[in-house]
Parts: structure tokens; sequence; C-alpha cells
């Protein structure tokens, strides 16, 4: 897996964390990372 690629899954990934956490408040099961 290349390096590149695995950054840009965290970010879209930390993107959608942030997301979904900024409309459901309430959930705090979701990834810290």
């Amino acid at each position: 897996m290349k390096l590149s690629m695995a950054i840009n899954m965290i970010n879209l990934w930390n993107r959608v964390a942030v997301g979904f956490r900024t409309v459901h408040p309430v959930t705090t099961d979701a990834p810290a990372a």
C-alpha cells in the first residue's frame, strides 16, 4: 500500500468522523484517530 494512499484515506476518514460528530454531538464512540 502506498504511503500517499494511506494518508489520503486517513484524511478522508478524519473528515467523515469530524462531520459525523458535528451533526451528531451525542455520539462519543467515534474513532479518535
